[in-house]
């Protein structure tokens, strides 16, 4: 069984994914045909959170709906064996210029203050999923998605004090995660917010399986290790 992690990008054959629920039931027709118009698309799933009655032996995936098919998670789980190939999501350099919905402009000052902080901030959610169809999902007001893996406790600080300072000085909002990885390889993702608000004490962890509160301090001794990639993918754009 391979083991991705929480918002990774992945592409299966049709013939190893099934749906398994959302908004409505998924054995109707409009939601297989949902599904069938995705897969001929050649657009990714993305890596979910398994729950506890899903079975161990697929990889849980969405399939994240623009507002024009309904804007739905649609949930689904892929045999392994059909996987085709995953990646990372696109760094915000690359996805800034494929963004028609929204002004440009404070994402590449937030990316440019990303590289002079040597943060690689990374894109998920509607900004990612508007970058790979070509389909609108945002709007001016929408949220930036936002992940990144501190290498230090100097670049943790530096991160969560640059998205405060951006979401001040532009007026717009960064929700998003900062990634730990614990000894075993496995992501470990928390609020940057809450990070930042929390400042000490325990913080909701998530991970494929689930969430749970952990110690700051336990996650800071994870830093050394969350510089390390633990899965070897390909570059995002084929």
């Amino acid at each position: 069984m391979i083991e991705l992690h929480r918002h990774t990008l992945l592409w299966a054959r049709g013939d190893g994914v099934e749906l398994r629920g959302e908004g409505r039931s998924a054995e109707a027709p409009a939601a297989r045909e949902t599904l069938a118009r995705w897969l001929a698309a050649g657009w990714p799933f993305v890596v979910r959170q398994r729950s506890s009655w899903e079975r161990s032996d697929r990889l849980a995936v969405g399939m994240p709906l623009p507002p024009a098919w309904g804007k739905a998670r649609v949930f689904l789980d892929v045999d392994p064996p059909a996987i085709l190939r995953w990646a990372r999501p696109p760094s915000l350099d690359e996805i800034i210029e494929r963004l028609p919905s929204i002004d440009a402009a404070p994402l590449r000052r937030l990316a440019h203050a990303g590289r002079g902080a040597g943060i690689e901030l990374r894109v998920f959610g509607s900004c990612a999923f508007e970058a790979i169809t070509g389909m609108s999902y945002l709007t001016p007001e929408s949220d930036v998605d936002l992940l990144w893996r501190p290498r230090n406790a100097a670049e943790l600080e530096r991160g969560t004090a640059l998205l405060a300072a951006w979401e001040k000085s532009e007026g717009r909002r960064a929700d998003g995660e900062i990634l730990f990885a614990d000894p075993a390889g496995r992501e470990l993702g928390v609020s940057w917010r809450e990070w930042a608000t929390a400042r000490s004490g325990r913080v909701l962890v998530k991970t494929l399986l689930g969430a749970r509160l952990c110690e700051m301090r336990d996650l800071r001794s994870l830093l050394p290790r969350s510089a390390t990639e633990a899965m070897p993918c390909a570059s995002f754009w084929p």
